[in-house]
């Protein structure tokens, strides 16, 4: 699949994951790559967990109605930004990951006036490596008019000294569809 850099020019990059392909609910954590830098008893205990919890866990993303985050924008205008301009391959990708996502319920139609634009993001790779990407949706505009919460944010050094003691860290970055209103 191609890309489109900040300058234009396409590059070759991994297609997107098949979701639709990646299986089940099934509890099995098998398919799950643990990182080459936790020793074989770390990656054991990793597994153990993982095993464990196993019910929690899936590769098809689902939607969830645990929580709901409402974006206040107070009176503001709504935003419609413009779709990025794409190659007909990265628009054919993009169109075939919204299916994916309207298939899975992770997205619904909507006739809303706002608008965001699509963007596909390359992940870091190794030099030489393709790239896989991440399909990602630019939010500036609606951050832009978006109130914000007036309670401070954490200090970056105290969550990270409260972090010490712990034996492994995993960071996901990302929102669920349907914690959005």
């Amino acid at each position: 699949m191609l890309h489109t850099t900040g300058d234009g020019v396409e590059e070759e990059s991994e297609a997107l994951p098949d979701l639709l392909s990646a299986g089940e609910k099934d509890g099995s954590v098998e398919g799950v790559i643990l990182s080459l830098s936790l020793t074989e008893e770390q990656q054991g205990d990793c597994r153990h967990v993982l095993e464990q919890f196993s019910s929690l866990f899936s590769l098809i993303p689902e939607v969830t109605h645990l929580c709901t985050h409402d974006v206040d924008t107070g009176d503001s205008t709504p935003i419609k930004q413009k779709v990025y301009r794409v190659t007909d391959r990265v628009r054919a990708c993009i169109k075939d990951e919204v299916s994916k996502m309207l298939t899975l319920g992770v997205i619904e139609h909507s006739s809303s006036p706002w608008a965001s634009p699509v963007v596909l993001v390359p992940k870091a790779a190794a030099p030489g490596a393709t790239p896989e990407l991440t399909f990602c949706v630019d939010y500036r505009g609606l951050n832009v008019v978006s109130k914000t919460d007036a309670h401070p944010i954490p200090r970056a050094d105290e969550l990270i000294d409260r972090l010490g003691a712990a034996k492994y860290l995993r960071f996901n970055i990302g929102i669920l569809a349907d914690c959005l209103k």
